[in-house]
């Protein structure tokens, strides 16, 4: 009975397949294996599928030791006790403050010690995000609309058992160019509750130029009315800072926060069972300031220049989320997946159905409202990045 394939090997096959046979280019081979573009490189030029071309024998560990790994085990074990993050980034650090003069562990050696343990799983991503590529999602396109872009998110509701009712959270991340998160604690998911925490929140981060939300009601808020600009969106207009709304059930659109709701819910709520709402405040307290510190590590804001934070002394007035001031230059951007509807291809944007051609069906779009000129432009993301214009119409925009 022949040997079976190894997962690599099986790669390499699908590799040369897909240049030779499909005469696919490296970089859509890349996409679909999910390797590197070096990887496909290699291995069309190599016919020798089999062939080990490490230079050190197969089973053993090219550098590191069996001290090394003893001390990872050590850290790790220490971390755990006394923290909420004990990953592979945490050890690493620990691991250089404690043996200065020995050499910095790799975080990929790391990881395979903990992962041989059995100390952590291995991440699954979702089916939606592993195909993302294949639907076009405009992600390059994203990263062009301003250098600061940062993400927001609810949680919950949660309950503790004793307490009155439930409560919920509200979780924001930057994704770029740094990577800072934050959880807060809110009763009742309701919009201006939610501008508060930014407003004050923004007195001491920075201002985005783009912040993504979902499409959860307290953040569009306008009921089964159509065309109407949502008050969180006002808000965020007046302040300078583009709404871009994710598209329904696709919350890995919002990875950022997402992965920060993950890290919540492993390292705190699931772990313990909470007696009040007060220790609860207490641990979440903790694990905020554990989080910031981690993140900030590995890039602070404080580098960028042009940055910009509200005044000291900024307060949330009605008016800044009852009408937009001045709607001059003013954009809002909505990622839709464009789906069949009688017999048509249609997208939602606020309330309102709109037919684009029916070839991008189960394809990502990006779509601009621009107020200033009552026009939606419907965009669609092609190879490096380009957007194309596959629709433009007049939409008018309802302020009550």
């Amino acid at each position: 009975m022949p040997m079976k394939k190894s997962f690599l090997e099986e790669k390499r096959v699908q590799v040369r397949k897909l240049f030779f046979e499909k005469h696919l280019n490296k970089s859509e081979i890349s996409r679909q294996l999910l390797v590197s573009r070096n990887f496909v490189i290699k291995w069309i030029r190599i016919k020798d599928i089999k062939r080990d071309y490490r230079g050190w024998p197969k089973g053993k560990r090219r550098k590191y030791t069996q001290k090394e790994i003893q001390r990872i085990r050590e850290i790790r074990n220490e971390l755990k006790e006394k923290n909420f993050l004990f990953g592979s980034e945490s050890i690493q650090d620990i691991y250089g403050e404690r043996y200065p003069q020995e050499r910095i562990l790799k975080l990929s050696f790391i990881e395979d010690i903990l992962r041989t343990e059995g100390l952590i799983k291995p991440s699954v991503r979702s089916k939606d995000s592993l195909g993302s590529w294949r639907r076009h999602y405009p992600a390059e396109s994203i990263k062009k609309l301003g250098r600061i872009i940062k993400e927001a998110d609810f949680i919950g509701p949660r309950y503790i058992k004793g307490e009155k009712g439930p409560f919920h959270l509200f979780s924001w991340s930057y994704c770029q160019p740094f990577k800072l998160g934050k959880i807060s604690l809110i009763l009742r998911q309701k919009s201006v509750l939610v501008m508060k925490i930014l407003i004050k929140d923004w007195k001491k981060y920075p201002l985005p130029d783009i912040l993504k939300l979902d499409n959860d009601f307290a953040f569009t808020g306008t009921g089964k009315h159509k065309r109407i600009i949502p008050g969180i969106a006002r808000f965020l207009l007046n302040l300078g800072i583009i709404p871009l709304f994710i598209t329904p059930g696709q919350s890995w659109n919002n990875a950022g926060v997402e992965g920060l709701n993950s890290v919540f819910a492993k390292k705190l709520w699931q772990n313990k069972i909470y007696l009040s709402l007060k220790e609860f405040r207490n641990d979440l307290r903790r694990f905020n300031q554990e989080y910031s510190s981690y993140q900030l590590k590995k890039g602070n804001f404080n580098i960028l220049k042009d940055v910009r934070f509200l005044s000291k002394d900024f307060q949330l007035k009605a008016s800044l989320y009852q009408e937009i001031k001045d709607i001059k230059g003013k954009k809002i951007y909505f990622l839709r997946i464009v789906k069949e509807q009688n017999s048509q291809a249609i997208i939602e944007i606020l309330k309102e159905d709109i037919v684009v051609p029916d070839i991008y069906l189960n394809q990502f779009i990006l779509a601009e409202i621009d107020l200033e000129n009552q026009i939606l432009k419907v965009f669609y993301e092609q190879e490096k990045g380009q957007l194309k214009l596959i629709k433009k119409t007049k939409f008018k925009i309802k302020y009550k």
